[in-house]
């Protein structure tokens, strides 16, 4: 079980008020996500879809392999109404695995919903195949310390 660090609990929980389809990237250091980075791309509401600004996430991922964080995952928003990933969620979550580097097996996708919901996927890749899985996460370091989430 992945533990998330309560700040970034928090800023993840900020973004629930705002517009559905946004998102931006998370880091990792001793298994626990202690880093977030909100992307920088103007979300597509017509269409629904979260489409990342690739260049600014790359130069964040850097900066935090400067400080020994490692990137660990993708987050994005939907609307109340679907905790599911989407065929497209799904679709964008293997091509993403299969185009990482070996060293990277496992990354983290949170879907966050209004109403304080985060929910958290994972995706593993082993020889080319992409499977994709609901996961547990605990909260550690604050407050809410100890507390489980699905």
């Amino acid at each position: 079980m992945i533990q998330i660090k309560n700040e970034v609990y928090i800023k993840l929980a900020s973004i629930l008020v705002m517009e559905y389809e946004i998102g931006g990237i998370i880091g990792e250091k001793n298994n626990i996500i202690c880093e977030v980075c909100f992307d920088k791309s103007t979300p597509n509401y017509n269409m629904g879809i979260y489409k990342a600004n690739t260049e600014y996430l790359n130069k964040k991922i850097e900066e935090w392999q400067n400080n020994s964080i490692n990137f660990c995952g993708i987050f994005h928003t939907h609307t109340d109404k679907s905790k599911s990933l989407s065929k497209g969620d799904i679709e964008t979550i293997k091509a993403i695995m299969k185009d990482m580097s070996n060293d990277i097996d496992k990354l983290y996708f949170p879907l966050i919903l209004p109403k304080d919901k985060l929910y958290l996927y994972s995706a593993k890749i082993k020889n080319n195949t992409v499977k994709i899985y609901s996961e547990k996460y605990k909260i550690t370091g604050g407050e809410e310390d100890e507390q489980n989430r699905t």
